[in-house]
């Protein structure tokens, strides 16, 4: 793995435990989020997220078939 890829990972491995601190801090915003992305995406659908965090966007998402995939260690 390259020196860049290694410190990408590095850095979001170590923000990865405070996620949840920062999704309640932007409450609105990722809320309005949600929102638009329900809006684009019907529920049911089958849905692939990739840095999926902490995996709650893709249950909000209520797919027929969700897959999420995060590298970073929470």
């Amino acid at each position: 793995m390259s020196a860049r890829k290694q410190e990408i990972r590095r850095l979001s491995d170590s923000s990865a435990p405070a996620r949840r601190e920062w999704l309640q801090r932007a409450a609105y915003f990722h809320e309005e989020d949600v929102r638009y992305l329900k809006f684009l995406i019907p529920e049911g659908a089958r849905v692939l997220e990739l840095g999926c965090g902490t995996g709650d966007l893709l249950a909000d998402l209520k797919p027929s078939f969700g897959v999420g995939f995060d590298s970073a260690k929470a």
